[in-house]
């Protein structure tokens, strides 16, 4: 939560873009607090043991051997300062040490989850209450957009529909896994019927 702006009644839109926006919920947290929290929280997410997670290793099998899928960061320095961090994905050969699957980018990765799950079939019923309570939020945002472009002048009327419907919670998906932190991430995983394969760089969804 303290690393989420939205918290403290403020949000960007679209994320990176430098247009803020305040919300019309109520802050649950000074803006002073988050600022001093941000000081002390380390910027990568991290499991109990110190070591670092990554969003799509646990839900990934090597299509070529059948083992485990891991995945690794790399730096690159930018010609006027400041690094571009990539993540990689690959097979832990701990299976098989001769297997031949190439590593695939976070980012390839991202863009194929979003056409597995425009294709698949989304049960609203077998929704954690962890993800329903990401959705119910994400929903006030978009609504609390909608809401100050209204009042700019942008829209004729403002319409605001409370249900949850399977174009919102698909939008939602795209959404967490281009710009969610790992626990948005990881609830909408838990929505994927299947395992999921790497193959040469292609994500197969196995029954």
């Amino acid at each position: 939560m303290l690393k989420n702006p939205f918290y403290y009644g403020k949000f960007e839109y679209p994320e990176e873009s430098g247009k803020w926006y305040k919300g019309s919920h109520p802050p649950l947290i000074t803006k002073k607090i988050f600022d001093t929290v941000q000081k002390q929280l380390i910027t990568s997410e991290k499991s109990e043991w110190g070591k670092k997670e990554f969003p799509f290793k646990d839900i990934l099998r090597c299509g070529g051997c059948g083992g485990g899928i891991t995945a690794e960061e790399k730096f690159k320095k930018l010609k006027y300062g400041g690094f571009n961090r990539h993540i990689y994905y690959h097979c832990t050969r701990s299976k098989d040490y001769t297997c031949k699957e190439p590593y695939i980018s976070d980012k390839e990765l991202i863009e194929q989850l979003i056409e597995i799950f425009d294709r698949i079939e989304i049960n609203p019923k077998k929704m954690s209450r962890q993800l329903q309570e990401q959705l119910e939020q994400y929903q006030r945002l978009r609504a609390d957009i909608l809401r100050q472009e209204y009042l700019q002048g942008k829209y004729d009327k403002f319409d605001y529909d409370k249900n949850v419907d399977i174009g919102m919670i698909r939008e939602y998906v795209k959404h967490a896994l281009t710009n969610g932190i790992l626990r948005e991430q990881k609830s909408v995983l838990s929505l994927l019927p299947h395992q999921l394969y790497l193959r040469n760089r292609h994500l197969l969804l196995r029954v």
